[in-house]
């Protein structure tokens, strides 16, 4: 017989999900989309979903 534990999902993990920041011309910001995405893992996110 196996372990339930081993087998089942871990509860608790985040996933935030993260506004696609653009510039004045309307150009994705990836150097602001980096910055944003390292604050939200630095900050607990376990994950990032860009939107």
């Amino acid at each position: 017989m196996t372990s339930l534990s081993a087998s089942a999902p871990l509860f608790g993990r985040i996933v935030t999900a993260m506004v696609t920041p653009f510039g004045a011309d309307g150009a994705l910001n990836l150097a602001t989309a980096a910055r944003l995405a390292d604050h939200l893992v630095n900050t607990g996110s376990d994950g990032v979903l860009v939107c």
